[in-house]
């Protein structure tokens, strides 16, 4: 996409907060106040890969993903999203391609991510991207994508 880039690039706990935080209407159900952001934040610096979704020097998206499985089979995407004004334009996709490259880059076999059932733009957007159910939990689905 013209003017857009994805970053794999960990800044500090002050930028994911204010990021989560300034977008939370974006998540549904929503991330405040159903969860602590300064501690997922703090989870996501201390354990997460993240990918920043630039348009020039402003932000238009971020994901959050644990590359951290032992034997490499799959990482796991704690959080995705396109701030609201940039949402429809295919940023999402770019944003998810940009973690399966460096998934594949780093020889991970599968991409997994939960999300919730009221979500049905996200559950149809993720089976457009050859994610599948692996899963199906209380309120959540897993699901998978085989890279």
């Amino acid at each position: 996409m013209n003017g857009f880039t994805v970053l794999q690039h960990d800044k500090g706990k002050a930028d994911v907060f204010n990021y989560l935080s300034e977008n939370s209407s974006v998540f549904v159900p929503e991330l405040i106040p159903r969860v602590d952001v300064n501690l997922f934040a703090e989870k996501i610096v201390e354990n997460a890969k993240q990918f920043w979704l630039m348009e020039n020097a402003l932000v238009s998206g971020f994901a959050s993903c644990y590359f951290n499985h032992p034997a490499r089979e799959f990482g796991f995407i704690n959080s995705i999203s396109v701030i609201q004004s940039r949402q429809g334009r295919g940023l999402g996709s770019l944003l998810l391609e940009g973690v399966a490259q460096y998934a594949r880059a780093n020889s991970f076999k599968q991409i997994r991510l939960e999300v919730f059932k009221q979500n049905r733009a996200a559950i149809d957007f993720y089976y457009k991207h050859r994610f599948t159910i692996l899963n199906d939990l209380e309120e959540k689905v897993l699901l998978g994508l085989n890279l």
